[in-house]
């Protein structure tokens, strides 16, 4: 609802165009959507020349932040300051305003969306190349991948879970029962070697493991042949 001011009274609303800014820069599109309508709503009611002031200045106001949530994102957004600027200046409105803001900032969150997705794909491919070429490994562990990624281990947890469906530690296990299977194939050696060449330092540990994985013992496996 909008209430009507004298317009030599009007306050540019500082501090809900920064939590506008700040729900945008976070990817909070709905809330930025809520603040959008309390600052149209607000200024609207000092009269069409505050109105348009105060649009002019939430326009420049994003396009600062755009310009920053691209640089950070690595991204390019189709948003034009000048063509934004003609179609406020078309728009007769709040109706209209709503709509123009809501289409940048619904485009804007499906760039940063799809920007964040390709960096983290991006990150858990890092993940795998190091478990598979370092898996033979002892001290291959969360700690040491995190550091390697340079992301924390919380971090990372969470997100490799999201995108693999398995824990860090049940991945490296996996590859690890895998490329001791192909050897026990493959190659004519001790079973404690194989053990050794997979980065197992218990045997029970493994025999259990290999087990639960194949339905038999690693020898068992390799008289089954």
């Amino acid at each position: 609802e909008v209430e009507f001011f004298s317009a030599t009274d009007f306050v540019y609303p500082d501090e809900k165009v920064r939590e506008l800014i700040e729900s945008l820069m976070l990817g909070q599109t709905d809330n930025a959507k809520v603040v959008l309508k309390d600052i149209l709503n607000y200024s609207a009611g000092f009269g069409r020349s505050s109105l348009d002031a105060c649009m002019l200045g939430l326009i420049l106001t994003i396009n600062n932040s755009i310009l920053t949530i691209e640089r950070n994102n690595m991204i390019k957004t189709r948003f034009n300051f000048d063509d934004y600027v003609d179609k406020m200046r078309q728009s007769e409105t709040l109706g209209q305003y709503c709509e123009l803001f809501y289409d940048l900032f619904d485009s804007l969150n499906t760039e940063m969306e799809n920007s964040q997705k390709g960096r983290h794909e991006k990150l858990i491919d890092q993940v795998t190349a190091i478990i598979e070429e370092n898996f033979a490994s002892q001290n291959l562990c969360l700690d040491e991948i995190s550091d390697a990624v340079r992301v924390s281990p919380y971090y990372l947890t969470k997100l490799f879970k999201k995108y693999k469906m398995v824990s860090i530690s049940d991945y490296i296990h996996k590859v690890r029962l895998e490329k001791a299977r192909e050897m026990i194939q493959e190659e004519d050696i001790p079973i404690s070697l194989v053990m050794e060449r997979t980065g197992f330092t218990s045997r029970s540990h493994f025999y259990n493991l290999f087990k639960k994985a194949y339905g038999v013992s690693p020898k068992q496996y390799r008289t089954i042949l």
